[in-house]
């Protein structure tokens, strides 16, 4: 069923679809990391909590969730614009 939706809509778009879809689930898997390094991090714990180490890993967590948002938009414009 796949092969013959990806023959369909042609090699280019076949080839894009699979190569962002593996770039999100990467950016899925490193932010599910990246939550897990945060989670486990023990001197984020207590009252006195480093405001810089904090940005970090917001930025971090926020950039990984950027790159799902604008890999999930590269298939859908890729798809749209066939």
């Amino acid at each position: 069923m796949y092969a013959h939706y990806l023959r369909n809509i042609g090699i280019f778009l076949s080839g894009a679809t699979i190569v962002f879809n593996m770039i999100f689930q990467g950016f899925s898997i490193g932010s599910n990391v990246w939550l897990a390094e945060w989670s486990n991090d023990m001197s984020m714990y207590g009252n006195e909590t480093d405001g810089s180490k904090q940005n970090l890993y917001l930025g971090v967590y926020g950039a990984l969730g950027a790159g799902q948002g604008k890999s999930n938009i590269s298939v859908l414009s890729a798809i749209i614009c066939s």
